[in-house]
């Protein structure tokens, strides 16, 4: 039983070692956009979606993580299947009409691992098209229907998800970063706003207000990458951030805007991201 403790001890301490905590965001964000638009405002049915969402893009990035390791450990390889599995499994239970997007999902994931190394500009558009389908996904575990997510404002939604994770890829790529990739930022940023902007509630302050914010900070990225002349750890932690600040805060701005009442979970949903992008920072340079 000692070791039994002992080996799962060790066993999360290492998982969360390889774990980077803030890709939990990325995920659950497209997804909550998606989820405001389903049928439903039930407490538990929304509870049983956003866990899901939350992990299964972090438990997929850590398997990858895992293969790209000289001697990937199994233990870790089959943990992140299971879970992965898991989360794939309840929110097909909360609407059976995701087993389509999910099945895609899955595909193209595995399509990514197979091609990222062989085909290295296909796989940030497999990340692009796996991404996008998660405000899908997000509005039919909600209780949505086929229909509800070809609406135009769902459209916009797609697109300012596609292109503001595009600038993310592009961003978190900071030592590559050439002046012609960040005018490919720029164009992606700026997409993103108008994208946004054509289904933000212009009369909920609040919305507004993080939307606005949002832009800015992505303006601001951009205006870092422009600037970028020496690189390094610090400058690519300035020039990330941004861009993972602005794509989380567009989200949260159709989240709120369609659903109000959902304000003060998306301010605890704000302030834990920054708390975990906080608390890695101070322990990467201690």
């Amino acid at each position: 039983m000692v070791i039994s403790l002992q080996y799962f001890i060790s066993f999360f301490h290492s998982y969360l070692n390889t774990l980077k905590i803030e890709r939990l965001f990325i995920a659950a964000s497209c997804a909550l956009a998606g989820m405001a638009y389903g049928g439903q405002s039930n407490r538990l049915l929304f509870l049983l979606a956003f866990v899901p969402f939350f992990l299964c893009y972090g438990f997929g990035r850590n398997f990858i993580t895992e293969l790209d390791f000289a001697t990937p450990r199994k233990d870790i390889l089959n943990f992140n299947k299971l879970a992965i599995a898991l989360c794939a499994l309840l929110i097909c239970i909360l609407n059976p009409l995701n087993l389509i997007f999910t099945f895609i999902a899955l595909s193209t994931f595995f399509l990514f691992i197979r091609y990222r190394r062989k085909s290295p500009l296909l796989a940030p558009l497999y990340l692009g098209i796996l991404i996008t389908l998660l405000p899908m996904m997000g509005v039919l575990a909600m209780g949505g229907q086929l229909a509800d997510i070809k609406k135009n404002q769902m459209l916009w939604l797609y697109s300012f998800t596609l292109f503001s994770f595009a600038n993310l890829t592009l961003m978190s790529k900071v030592d590559s970063l050439k002046i012609k990739k960040i005018l490919w930022g720029d164009l992606f940023v700026m997409i993103s706003i108008i994208a946004a902007g054509m289904i933000i509630n212009y009369s909920d302050s609040m919305a507004l207000f993080v939307f606005i914010l949002g832009s800015f900070i992505g303006i601001i990225g951009q205006i870092k990458a422009h600037l970028l002349i020496v690189h390094s750890e610090t400058t690519t932690r300035f020039i990330k951030g941004p861009a993972l600040r602005s794509f989380i805060l567009w989200h949260m701005a159709v989240f709120i805007s369609e659903k109000p009442e959902w304000f003060i979970f998306a301010c605890f949903f704000y302030l834990f991201f920054e708390a975990t992008l906080f608390f890695k920072a101070y322990l990467n340079e201690n």
